[in-house]
C-alpha cells in the first residue's frame, strides 16, 4: 500500500465508522504525511495506463516457467501457488522411508546408480559395518572398565 514504506489503513462501513471518532482508535503507521505521500505515489504508478496488464502478463509467464520447473522436478516441487507476482513453490516433504532408502544408498540423486553417498557411509559406520566410527572403533576409544582412562598403544611405541 505504501510501496515499501510502512502504512496502515482501516476500512469500515458507514455504520461502523460512526463509532470511530477521534481518539477511539489509532494506527502506528496510519495517516502521517510521509506515508500518505508514499501511498499517493504508489497509486500514480499502479493506476497508470497498461501497468496492471503488464503485471498480469508477467505473472502468467512466471507461473508457466515455475510450472515447467515443477514438472521437471516433481520429487522436489509439489505445487506452484499464489496470485499475480506474489507466487511461491511448495516443496515435497520427503517421507521417512525415502530418507532410509537414501541413507542405504538406494536413491539416485544424480550420483549414478551404485554409488553411495556420505549419508550411506555414515549409516554403515554407525551400524559397525566398516571404516572408522563403527562399534569396534568406538570400543577401542572407550576408557578401560578397570578405571584408568587410557588409549590402546600403537605397535612399536615404548611403553
Amino acid at each position: 500500500m505504501g510501496g515499501g514504506f510502512p502504512l496502515g489503513a482501516c476500512l469500515a462501513t458507514a455504520e461502523a465508522a460512526k463509532g470511530m471518532v477521534a481518539g477511539t482508535h489509532g494506527s502506528t503507521f496510519g495517516g502521517n504525511p510521509l506515508a500518505m505521500a508514499a501511498a499517493g505515489a504508489l497509486l500514480d504508478v499502479v493506476l497508470a495506463d497498461g501497468f496492471l496488464e503488464r503485471v498480469r502478463r508477467t505473472a502468467l509467464i512466471l507461473k508457466q516457467k515455475l510450472a515447467e520447473i515443477r514438472d521437471r522436478y516433481p520429487a522436489v516441487i509439489a505445487e506452484v501457488r499464489g496470485e499475480g507476482l506474489l507466487v511461491g513453490l511448495r516443496a515435497v516433504v520427503p517421507s521417512a522411508a525415502a530418507g532410509r532408502r537414501a541413507a542405504r544408498g538406494k536413491a539416485d540423486h544424480g550420483r549414478g546408480r551404485g554409488q553411495r553417498g556420505a549419508a550411506a557411509a555414515a549409516a554403515d559406520r554407525e551400524r559397525g559395518r566398516g571404516g572408522r566410527g563403527g562399534a569396534a572403533h568406538r570400543a577401542r576409544l572407550r576408557p578401560h572398565r578397570a578405571g584408568a582412562a587410557r588409549r590402546p598403544q600403537r605397535q612399536g611405541a615404548a611403553g
